[in-house]
């Protein structure tokens, strides 16, 4: 019963969504920017939403976020994530949430993709609105790898069903406390494989 049935992630090849690359450098972003969050959601709602087949991407360099962005809907898509995204802002919640994605692809084309969370800052101030890194909801054929998650304030990345999810190649370093889940998980039909997480919770939690 914990066998996979049949194919899981996109249904398509990351070369199919380039058909059009979308960069946030062109969408109000830019390398050291202290707010990249509202380019994500310009170029995803513009340009990704309206074009099946491309690419959001964010070019190497250093980036803060605190406008968190919900990207809901899409087909045949992809997040590239070249640069380093640290969060800034304080609102509960999660920095970015994918939902109802088909054929969805995150992930870093050099390695070096990666999202420093800074939990510590918000713990010690005792803010009870802390954030996640990354939730993908009731997304099917998707998945995201070769990325880096780091102390985020609590769990850091959380799948809520959906189906043929893959997780694979990603590095999450959390903090030795409670609450540091790496991989909440939960639907139908998912692989997670190759991942490397260090703290004192769950690593990789399998929910119903």
């Amino acid at each position: 019963s914990a066998q996979l049935t049949g194919k899981v992630g996109p249904t398509t090849s990351t070369a199919c969504k380039r058909n059009k690359i979308y960069s946030v450098l062109k969408y109000g972003g830019a390398v050291g920017s202290r707010d990249i969050g509202p380019a994500i959601g310009s170029a995803f709602t513009n340009c990704v939403l309206k074009n099946s087949g491309s690419t959001l991407y964010i070019p190497p360099g250093s980036y803060s976020m605190s406008t968190w962005q919900t990207l809901s809907g899409g087909s045949h898509w992809a997040l590239q994530m070249d640069g380093v995204i640290t969060r800034t802002g304080s609102n509960g919640g999660h920095m970015i949430a994918i939902k109802n994605a088909k054929d969805f692809e995150m992930y870093s084309s050099n390695g070096a993709g990666a999202f420093p969370g800074h939990g510590y800052l918000a713990r010690n101030a005792g803010d009870l609105r802390i954030p996640r890194f990354l939730r993908i909801i009731t997304s099917n054929n998707w998945s995201v790898h070769d990325l880096i998650f780091v102390d985020s304030p609590e769990s850091h990345v959380i799948i809520q069903e959906g189906s043929k999810g893959e997780l694979y190649n990603l590095v999450i370093r959390g903090a030795n406390l409670g609450g540091s889940d790496g991989i909440d998980i939960s639907g139908t039909n998912h692989r997670v494989h190759d991942i490397e997480v260090t703290n004192r919770d769950e690593c990789v939690t399998i929910k119903s």
